[in-house]
């Protein structure tokens, strides 16, 4: 299971934490952000440090890929970081 969903939601951009009643509202410019970052690639250090801030988190130097999944608007269905 990811530790984080990104997924848009009745017009807002949330990023949220399965368990956690928390979570993150995001502009749809971050939202877009995440889905075009590569696997590969360490996540944006905006949702890096926001995710320390919420959750304690560390997420610093670690790829999308393995730490949230995101979601498609509308579809119900994960839409994984690109590679």
């Amino acid at each position: 299971m990811h530790e984080l969903i990104a997924s848009p939601f009745l017009g807002d951009h949330l990023v949220l934490r399965p368990g956690s009643a928390r979570g993150l509202r995001i502009a749809e410019t971050r939202f877009r952000e995440l889905q075009r970052t590569p696997a590969g690639d360490p996540v944006p250090g905006w949702l890096a440090d926001a995710v320390g801030r919420c959750w304690g988190l560390e997420l610093a130097g670690r790829g999308p890929g393995r730490c949230w999944s995101g979601r498609s608007r509308g579809t119900g269905t994960a839409a994984p970081p690109t590679s």
